[in-house]
């Protein structure tokens, strides 16, 4: 019988993530994502906490959608300096034509125009490692160490 789709609303995703930085900061996350022990203990607190029956493929394929997520906000933060900020929103203050580009370049960005991503400050947090393409002239890559950002850019022969 297969599994049903996971449910993944605002509380579910805070305590997915708050679930995933406690088992971080106790040792079970020693690469990309979660040690056996990490997943054991995350599906137990996401039962507990939830009563979810939620298994380690919809715990896994939630996080490859948050790093995703992730990857396209700093890529589009990085495309959009110079503009307004607004801080409740988390995202840019720009007219519809600039909008209308940015979709036509990425139309993942799209979904920036209103919010940026939810629990970003714990998605930081526990993304260690995050290649992002920008251009044909660069890579960059992001590495999140012991609480800072360091960016870092690679030239690529063309």
């Amino acid at each position: 019988m297969a599994k049903e789709k996971a449910i993944w609303d605002v509380e579910a995703t805070a305590i997915f993530c708050k679930l995933c930085v406690i088992e971080k900061e106790k040792g079970n996350k020693p690469l990309k994502f979660l040690s056996p022990v990490g997943y054991k203990n995350l599906v137990e607190g996401f039962f507990r906490e939830t009563r979810r029956d939620n298994n380690k493929q919809q715990f896994k394929n939630k996080w490859d959608s948050m790093k995703k997520e992730y990857t396209n906000w700093m890529t589009f933060k990085n495309k959009t300096t110079g503009l307004g900020w607004n801080d409740e929103a988390n995202t840019m203050v720009a007219d519809n034509d600039w909008w209308k580009k940015m979709g036509e370049e990425n139309k993942e960005f799209l979904a920036f125009r209103k919010r940026g991503p939810e629990h970003l400050d714990e998605i930081k947090s526990l993304i260690d490692f995050i290649v992002m393409s920008t251009t044909c002239q660069g890579i960059y890559y992001l590495h999140l160490l012991v609480g800072y950002l360091k960016l870092c850019m690679v030239m690529m022969l063309s």
